[in-house]
């Protein structure tokens, strides 16, 4: 059969299939292997490998990612055959959405079968040095936030993702007023996710992100305080991406997503 599960033993040939300016393959799908969750594919043709993709299931959502075609083997209908493989082990009981990111390459596989476009994302960087102000108060993680944190990860995002975010709660960065979570920011997870109840909280973890890691983020087009907040840090737009989605419109506050995890995860 052209399509099967992915093994250890493919994770050195994913070079082959490695998109210009996306995070190295490998890593992200040693991660799918070792994660209960996550349900990676491949596409073999005459032995070789032709087309990745992974299903990530969560308790009422799934997402497709990294749906990738080996660039000698495009315009086969590839894409299409890994896209329905992953949309069949998204069929599970009790899943009501399924979700994708989608480049300007893939969306046009992705409406053939049947996900409507919900909104684009926007992807923002700086090659400037931010500072980090001193004067914000940022507490660290305790376990007396754990139930609190999901809470309001799960209250955004519309997903139950504490299997996702479970090994990364202790590393998290909060702003936390009268003893409740206005936002956090986990600097293990992806891309560093940032979720905040109002701007300022907003603002000051953003802040925090962009001066610790690679000046980067991206936010649905739909928070426009996130869209203010890295402009005036000297953010420029460069790139837009579509969040799509299959089955029932998920139920979501978008505009409390300051960064999201990465184009797997939202």
């Amino acid at each position: 059969m052209p399509i099967e599960a992915l093994t250890s033993n493919d994770l050195e040939l994913l070079h082959e299939l490695q998109p210009p300016d996306w995070n190295p393959l490998a890593p992200v799908f040693d991660f799918y292997l070792r994660t209960d969750f996550c349900f990676p594919i491949k596409y073999t043709e005459r032995g070789a490998i032709a087309g990745i993709g992974a299903t990530i299931i969560h308790q009422h959502t799934a997402w497709l990612a990294h749906i990738i075609v080996h660039s000698g083997h495009r315009n086969k209908g590839i894409g299409g055959i890994v896209t329905k493989a992953l949309i069949d082990q998204a069929n599970k009981p009790g899943i009501e959405t399924v979700l994708l990111l989608a480049t300007s390459l893939g969306e046009p596989v992705y409406k053939k079968h049947g996900f409507i476009k919900e909104m684009d994302y926007l992807f923002f960087k700086t090659d400037q040095d931010i500072s980090f102000n001193n004067s914000y108060t940022i507490a660290p993680f305790e376990e007396k936030f754990t139930s609190e944190l999901l809470q309001l990860d799960k209250d955004v995002s519309g997903e139950d993702r504490h299997r996702l975010l479970a090994p990364h709660l202790k590393d998290s960065k909060l702003i936390v007023d009268n003893n409740l979570i206005q936002g956090y920011y986990l600097s293990t997870l992806g891309d560093g996710p940032v979720i905040a109840r109002h701007k300022e909280a907003g603002a000051i973890l953003l802040n925090l992100k962009l001066s610790q890691e690679i000046k980067k983020a991206a936010l649905p087009e739909t928070n426009q305080n996130g869209i203010d907040i890295l402009t005036s840090l000297g953010l420029k737009q460069f790139l837009k991406g579509t969040r799509m989605y299959l089955g029932k419109p998920l139920s979501w506050q978008s505009e409390k997503v300051y960064n999201r995890i990465g184009g797997n995860f939202g």
